[in-house]
């Protein structure tokens, strides 16, 4: 058995089904309201659905740091420019990193199109 295989495929698949509870949580009612009314989707409450995303995110967050740590040197030659020098911000890296903070701050100042994708949720739970 290859660690390698093991760590990616672990990440790959952990991803996928957080990505799915993430979508079921981001669909199910306000906390009170599903408890209330007794939601389920697919036979699973809200609280199992985020029981699941939060233990899978640690899977996520443990499979993920030892797949850098596996893939170091990939990851380094990421930050190097044609003279084979690490540049910390390439436009790869600046790119990266752009996407990663427009991600963040977005929904936290309300940026279109994040708050309304925030808004379409809020309307899908009544």
């Amino acid at each position: 058995m290859k660690i390698r295989r093991v760590i990616s495929l672990t990440t790959f698949f952990s991803f996928i089904f957080l990505a799915l509870s993430g979508i079921m949580l981001f669909l199910s009612p306000q906390g009170r309201v599903a408890y209330w009314a007794g939601w389920t989707l697919f036979g699973l409450s809200k609280d199992q659905y985020t029981a699941v995303h939060t233990t899978l995110m640690v899977l996520f967050l443990v499979t993920g740091i030892w797949h850098i740590v596996l893939n170091w040197r990939p990851i380094v030659g990421y930050l190097k420019d044609r003279s084979k020098k690490i540049r910390v911000f390439t436009p790869e890296s600046s790119l990266a990193l752009a996407l990663a903070l427009a991600f963040l701050a977005g929904p936290l100042l309300r940026f279109p199109p994040f708050a309304q994708f925030l808004d379409a949720g809020a309307d899908i739970k009544g």
